[in-house]
């Protein structure tokens, strides 16, 4: 059965509405509890009834096989092009939008898998960025986008339409120093989940062609999708410039660039640039975000004002 974003939400809604507890709701819809709390912030904040318009928000990860190089060793190798016996591709992709129950993905048969060839999940994965309008994935810019293109290149595939890219490994980075940014360390430790564990031979039964290591693979895949979902939800009220959810939406009332949602309220302390100030605002998911209005404008202190020297 397909949901749109709403659609689930008010699922989840209408269960805890009967009575029954996050618990309960959570293992009729088979989710965490902690996901289900989240989402009822999300419904209490940000989706009404004449709100449904909202940008799509796709999760998604990749997973890609090894190389096959010729060394004489071990240690600080350099490994020129003609060494190359077989360069990398992806095993699988995983994907789900933003609060949607169903988690997709493609793997390769075994037959594609033992020839390399990664073209058709390679295509099944260009729709679904092709449809997106943000993407968010752990380690995105560095990695999983530049794959994606790489192999898109490879392919012979034009690219996608343009999305605007969030990459959670990123953005933990810059706001916070854990022990570990790591996707596995985070889910861990603040969504009480972690990854699925596997081994270097999971692998190596993929490049055989191994169908059991090929389900084993995509389930890994899938799993992590649903850890990024709830590290990514865990530090949302963090970011700084996050997309501006507020453009995607018809309505005349100001949201909360970072959730979209309405209940926002103004606080007495202003935000400042070197040459203007500006109200600010909070929102129930926890984010900050300011009026576009300078409240200097037309004012003598704007006429007067000064500004250091830039160099």
């Amino acid at each position: 059965m397909s949901f749109t974003q709403f659609e689930r939400l008010k699922e989840v809604e209408r269960y805890v509405r009967e009575g029954k507890s996050y618990i309960e709701t959570a293992q009729r819809l088979g989710m965490k509890e902690d996901t289900i709390r989240r989402y009822m912030t999300e419904i209490k904040n940000v989706y009404k009834d004449h709100n449904e318009e909202r940008p799509k928000i796709l999760l998604f990860d990749t997973e890609t096989q090894t190389m096959q190089v010729r060394v004489w060793g071990l240690y600080l190798q350099k490994i020129e092009i003609h060494k190359v016996i077989k360069d990398w591709h992806l095993i699988s992709w995983a994907a789900k939008w933003l609060f949607e129950p169903n988690v997709m993905s493609d793997v390769q048969t075994p037959w594609e898998a033992r020839k390399r060839d990664d073209k058709r999940i390679c295509k099944s994965l260009w729709k679904l960025f092709d449809e997106a309008d943000i993407v968010i994935a752990h380690n995105a810019k560095r990695f999983d986008v530049r794959k994606c293109n790489a192999r898109w290149i490879a392919n012979k595939m034009l690219p996608p339409s343009p999305v605007r890219i969030l990459d959670t490994l990123t953005e933990a980075q810059k706001i916070a120093g854990f022990s570990s940014h790591k996707l596995d360390y985070l889910a861990q430790r603040y969504c009480n989940d972690g990854k699925t564990p596997t081994d270097f031979g999971l692998w190596v039964g993929c490049e055989h062609g191994e169908q059991e290591s090929l389900d084993k693979m995509v389930h890994y895949n899938r799993h992590d999708v649903e850890l990024l979902e709830d590290v990514y939800m865990l530090i949302r009220p963090y970011i700084k410039g996050h997309p501006n959810l507020g453009l995607y939406d018809n309505t005349d009332v100001p949201l909360c660039p970072t959730c979209g949602g309405e209940r926002i309220t103004d606080i007495k302390k202003d935000y400042y640039t070197n040459v203007s100030r500006f109200s600010m605002f909070r929102c129930k998911c926890g984010a900050y975000g300011r009026r576009r209005k300078n409240k200097l404008t037309g004012t003598d202190k704007m006429k007067d004002m000064t500004v250091s020297v830039a160099r």
